[in-house]
């Protein structure tokens, strides 16, 4: 994609791009993910990295509101795995304390 198109996808808060690119403002010295909830910067100073360690590299620090270092990678789903691993152990739990209720 070109740097248009990726500014095209700021503008949008486009979550779609997320893990396909990282934007880093100038001015403030902050990188972001794409559909960052934070003001949209002037084209002029914005520029494109491909992940977190490139912007870091070059003098960025993580912005705190849409914190792009935890994004998850192109393609992946960030909440499934976590869902999927913590559910059955609560789900034991809860069904422990109903049967030890139950039983009182």
């Amino acid at each position: 994609a070109t740097d248009d198109a990726r500014y095209r996808a700021v503008e949008a808060r486009d979550k779609a791009a997320d893990g396909r690119f990282i934007t880093a403002v100038t001015t403030t010295g902050v990188y972001c993910r794409p559909h960052c909830p934070s003001r949209t910067p002037k084209r002029q100073n914005v520029r494109f990295f491909l992940g977190p360690e490139e912007a870091r590299a070059a003098g960025f620090r993580a912005c705190r509101r849409c914190n792009p270092d935890a994004s998850a990678p192109r393609g992946a789903r960030r909440t499934s795995g976590r869902i999927g691993a913590t559910a059955p152990r609560w789900h034991g739990r809860s069904a422990s304390r109903v049967t030890s209720y139950s039983t009182v």
